[in-house]
């Protein structure tokens, strides 16, 4: 899986990671990359809607997290829809 980061400089890169590679995984390929403390690495991910979701499951893969903060999210708006026909 080919991702492309932005870190808060701007700065664009890109890292090549397994599908079932950890939220942990990445940080660490982040940090090796380019320099960083991985433990000051807060990883977003853009949904391309205007909105992003924080990755802060470090044990979690980067498939079944973004999957599950999606359904989440789906859940939240389904919810405030119905709240907001009352």
């Amino acid at each position: 899986m080919n991702l492309v980061i932005q870190i808060l400089t701007g700065t664009l890169f890109h890292i090549r990671v397994a599908k079932d590679t950890s939220v942990a995984d990445l940080k660490k390929e982040i940090s090796n990359q380019e320099k960083l403390p991985e433990n000051r690495l807060i990883l977003m991910l853009d949904t391309g809607h205007g909105d992003s979701i924080m990755l802060n499951d470090d044990e979690i893969s980067l498939i079944h997290n973004v999957n599950i903060r999606k359904q989440d999210a789906v859940a939240k708006m389904q919810e405030l829809s119905q709240n907001s026909e009352l």
